[in-house]
C-alpha cells in the first residue's frame, strides 16, 4: 500500500507515504549521476582498467534494478558479507604485487566499497557514503591524472554535488522517517525546474571562484596534486651512458610528444639549434660516451633559484619554461648559456661538460625555468682567438681512436690552408652540409667502420653522423670539439606561444671549443633544421588549441607550486607599488597625470569587479536557496507564532508532536489518525515551511486566514 500526498495551495514540496522500503527516484538518481561522474573521473585518470570500468557498469545497472527487490533476503545480505570478508586479504595482495601503488590500492578499495554500497542501499545515509566515496574517488583521479580531461568531471561532478545538497538541505529534503505503521515518510521538491537547476548552476560558479582564490593563496608544500604516481615512462634515445651510430634516425617516424618549452613572444631563436641535453667526449670508432660521470650537486640557490653563474636580476636573461613528460632520462634540457635554473626544484646536479640532472630518472611530469642567454658570438671575434688549449681539454676532447687513414687524409685536406681554427670549423662544416645528404637511412651499423662508410661510401646518414665526422675531422686538424645530443626546437604553436618537441625532433650537433669564448654550437646536418611551423586547416588549427589549453592547463594548475606562487605574489605587489607611485606623482601633475596612473588601474578593477559581483549573485541565491541563519533566528521568535500555537491546540486535543518528528511529519500523522483536523493542521504546516524556507517574508504573511485556520481548528472537536 502506498500514498502521494502534496501540500495545498501551490506547495513547493510533494510528500511519498510508503508501506515499502525505498529511497525516492530523483534522489536516487541524483546519487547514481555523482557514483557514475567518480568512476568517469577513475576511468579518465587510468585509476581503473577497461575491465574493471565494465563491472562497474555493471553494478550500476544490476543495482538499480536489483537492489530494491532483494535488499531483504537474508542470503544477499550475508552474500555481500562474506565478499567483503574475501576482499581484506585480497587488498593486500593488490598492494604488494597487483597494483605496487598505495593510491591505487586504496582507489580499487573505494570502488568496491561502493559497489557493495549500491547492492546494499537502504537508507538515505547509504547515498551520503556513496557520495562520500565519489568525491573521495575524484580526489584520487586528481593524484593519477594531470591531464586536462580532468577537468570535465571535475566540472560535472562539483554542479550535480550542489543540486545533491540542495536536495538533501533541510529546505528541500527532509529526513525519512521511521517506519510507522502509515508506512515510509519522504520529501521532495515537486520539479526540477529550470529555474531552480540554474540557480545551481551559478552557487555553483561562487563555489568556484572561492576554491580558485584559495588554490592560489593556499601555501603549497609540493607540485602538481599528489605526487606519487609512476607513469610508464618512455625512453628516449641519445641520453643515456652509451650511444651508438644510428640510434639517433630511427625515431624520426615517432610523434610521442617529450616536451613544451614556452618561451617569451620577443625572444628571437634564430641562431638556436635546439634544446641542449647530453654531452659526449670518448668516441671508439662505433658509439659516443661519457668518460666522467661524476655529478655535482649546486649548492648555490637563491629565491627559489639554482644560480650557475652570478646574476643581480634576470632582466636581459631568457626565460625559458620547460613541461617535460614522463621519460626515462634524469637529463634536465638547456639553451645557451645557463645562468641559472628554477622552477621548485629540490635538487640539481651538474657535470664537467655542462650537463645538468635531476636526481632521478624523469617517471612523472615536471617543470622547471631556465634563465639563460643565447650567445652568437661574431666570425670576427671567433678568428681572432689565438690562445692555447688547457691542457686539461686537449686530453680529453682531442681523444681519436683507430680510424681508417683517408678520414686523415681529409682532415688534412680541408683544414691544411685555414689560418684559424674558426676557418677549419667553417670549412668542415660547409664541406658536410653541401656534399652529404640526410637521411635515416644508408650506413650499417654493423660495418667495421661506420664513419668511414658514411663519409666514403653512402655519403648519407642522420645527423649523428654529420656531427661526428665534424667532431672528428675537428680533433684531426688539432681543434677540441664534442657531440651533443638534444632536440631541434619543434613544432611551434602561436596560439600558445610554445614549442611542442616530439621524439622525432631528437638531433645531434657539435660544440666546439674557443679558448676566449668557451664551447660554441655548431650544426653541419644537411637537412634545415629548427622551428617548424604547424600546418594550416580547420583540424590543426583545434588540436593547436586543445593543446595550448593543455599547457595552459599544466602552468597554472598541475605545476602551480610555492614557487610559482611567491612569483605572482612578488609581481602582484610590485605591480600595486608601482601603481602606487604613479597615483603619488600624478597629484602633482594634476587632473591629466591623475588619469593617466589611474588607467594603469583598470585591468585588476576589471577582474575585481567581475570577482565581486560573481560572489554577490552567489550570495544572492544562496539566501534564496538556503535560509540564513539571522532569519532561522527570527522564525524561531515571531514568525512561527501561529505554528506553536497550533501546537498547544492539538496538545488540548489528545495529539502531541514527538521532538524527532518533523512539522511535516507530524501533519502527515494527524492526516491518517485524525481527519477532522486535516485542514487546518495542512494550512498551517505550509505556510510554515514557505515562511521558514519558500523565501516568503513576515509582511507577506496573510494573518487573516492563519487566524481563521487557528479558529476552525480550535471549533472542531475529534
Amino acid at each position: 500500500m502506498a500514498y502521494s500526498y502534496i501540500l495545498p495551495r501551490g506547495s513547493d514540496y510533494t510528500v511519498s507515504v510508503s508501506n515499502e522500503e525505498g529511497l525516492p527516484p530523483r534522489f536516487l538518481m541524483l546519487t547514481y549521476i555523482v557514483v557514475c561522474l567518480g568512476f568517469f573521473a577513475l576511468l579518465l585518470s587510468r585509476g581503473v582498467g577497461l575491465a574493471l570500468g565494465v563491472v562497474i557498469l555493471l553494478s550500476l545497472f544490476l543495482s538499480w534494478r536489483l537492489a530494491p527487490q532483494l535488499e531483504h533476503k537474508k542470503w544477499y545480505q550475508r552474500l555481500w558479507n562474506f565478499l567483503a570478508l574475501v576482499y581484506i586479504p585480497f587488498f593486500l595482495v593488490d598492494l604488494i604485487a597487483i597494483s605496487r601503488s598505495l593510491i591505487l590500492g586504496v582507489t580499487h578499495l573505494l570502488v568496491f566499497i561502493q559497489i557493495i554500497l549500491l547492492f546494499t542501499r537502504r537508507e538515505i545515509r547509504d547515498c551520503r557514503r556513496l557520495y562520500l566515496i565519489s568525491f573521495l574517488q575524484l580526489v584520487a583521479a586528481s593524484g593519477l591524472s594531470q591531464s586536462l580531461s580532468f577537468l570535465l568531471p571535475f566540472i560535472l561532478f562539483g554542479y550535480f554535488s550542489v543540486l545533491l545538497c540542495r536536495v538533501m538541505s533541510p529546505a528541500l529534503f527532509l529526513k525519512k522517517g521511521k517506519p510507522s505503521s502509515e508506512g515510509i515518510i519522504t520529501v521532495l521538491p515537486r520539479r526540477f525546474s529550470g529555474s531552480w537547476l540554474l540557480n545551481s548552476g551559478v552557487l555553483l560558479i561562487g563555489l568556484l571562484v572561492g576554491t580558485l582564490l584559495i588554490f592560489i593563496l593556499l601555501p603549497r608544500w609540493g607540485a602538481g596534486y599528489f605526487g606519487g604516481r609512476r607513469w610508464r615512462a618512455p625512453a628516449v634515445v641519445g641520453f643515456s651512458k652509451r650511444v651508438e651510430l644510428g640510434v639517433m634516425g630511427r625515431v624520426r617516424d615517432n610523434p610521442s610528444v617529450v616536451m613544451r618549452v614556452r618561451a617569451g613572444e620577443e625572444e628571437d631563436f634564430s641562431r638556436l639549434i635546439g634544446w641542449r641535453g647530453l654531452a659526449f667526449d670518448n668516441f671508439d670508432g662505433r658509439s659516443w660516451s661519457r668518460t666522467r660521470l661524476l655529478k655535482h650537486r649546486v649548492w648555490n640557490r637563491s629565491d627559489g633559484i639554482f644560480k650557475l653563474k652570478e646574476f643581480s636580476t634576470t632582466e636581459g636573461l631568457i626565460r625559458l619554461e620547460f613541461y617535460i613528460e614522463p621519460i626515462r632520462t634524469d637529463v634536465i634540457f638547456t639553451a645557451g648559456e645557463v645562468y641559472g635554473v628554477g622552477g621548485g626544484l629540490r635538487w640539481l646536479f651538474r657535470d664537467d661538460a655542462n650537463s645538468m640532472f635531476f636526481v632521478a630518472h624523469l617517471l612523472e611530469r615536471t617543470s622547471y625555468t631556465i634563465y639563460s642567454q643565447i650567445r652568437s658570438p661574431s666570425a670576427r671575434s671567433l678568428r681572432m682567438e689565438r690562445g692555447a688549449y688547457p691542457k686539461e681539454i686537449r686530453d680529453r676532447y682531442l681523444q681519436v681512436p683507430l680510424l681508417d687513414p683517408r678520414i686523415q687524409e681529409l682532415a688534412a685536406r680541408l683544414t691544411e690552408d685555414q689560418p684559424s681554427a674558426y676557418d677549419k670549423v667553417r670549412q668542415i662544416e660547409d664541406y658536410l652540409r653541401q656534399n652529404y645528404r640526410y637521411s635515416t637511412e644508408g650506413v650499417d651499423t654493423r660495418e667495421a667502420d661506420p664513419l668511414a662508410s658514411f663519409l666514403f661510401d653512402h655519403q648519407q646518414g642522420d645527423c649523428q653522423y654529420f656531427a661526428t665526422a665534424m667532431v672528428v675531422l675537428l680533433r684531426l686538424a688539432g681543434v677540441p670539439a664534442r657531440v651533443v645530443n638534444g632536440f631541434i626546437p619543434g613544432e611551434y604553436n602561436s596560439l600558445g606561444g610554445y614549442y611542442l618537441v616530439r621524439q622525432r625532433h631528437a638531433h645531434s650537433w657539435a660544440e666546439v671549443y674557443f679558448p676566449g669564448q668557451g664551447w660554441i654550437e655548431f650544426d653541419p646536418t644537411s637537412e634545415s633544421v629548427g622551428s617548424e611551423a604547424l600546418s594550416s586547416g580547420i583540424g590543426t588549427f583545434l588540436w593547436s588549441w586543445i593543446d595550448s589549453l593543455r599547457l595552459w592547463w599544466d602552468r597554472h594548475v598541475v605545476f602551480y607550486s610555492s614557487y610559482t606562487q611567491q612569483r605572482y605574489l612578488y609581481a602582484l605587489a610590485g605591480f600595486f607599488k608601482a601603481g602606487w607611485s604613479g597615483m603619488t606623482r600624478a597629484l602633482s601633475y594634476g587632473i591629466v597625470g591623475l588619469r593617466e596612473a589611474a588607467s594603469r588601474w583598470v585591468p585588476v578593477l576589471k577582474i575585481v569587479g567581475i570577482i565581486c559581483a560573481l560572489v554577490i549573485i552567489s550570495l544572492l541565491v544562496s539566501k534564496r536557496v538556503f535560509p540564513s541563519s539571522r532569519r532561522i533566528r527570527a522564525l524561531k521568535g515571531e514568525g512561527v507564532w501561529f505554528y506553536h500555537r497550533m501546537l498547544k491546540l492539538l496538545v488540548r486535543k489528545g495529539f502531541v508532536k514527538k521532538p524527532a518528528q518533523t512539522p511535516l511529519e507530524f501533519a502527515v500523522e494527524i492526516r491518517f489518525s485524525a481527519p477532522l483536523y486535516t485542514g487546518p493542521v495542512e494550512e498551517l504546516t505550509d505556510w510554515y515551511y514557505r515562511l521558514r524556507y519558500g523565501g516568503l517574508n513576515l509582511d507577506g504573511l496573510p494573518r487573516e486566514r492563519i487566524e481563521e485556520a487557528l479558529r476552525s481548528l480550535k471549533r472542531r472537536r475529534g
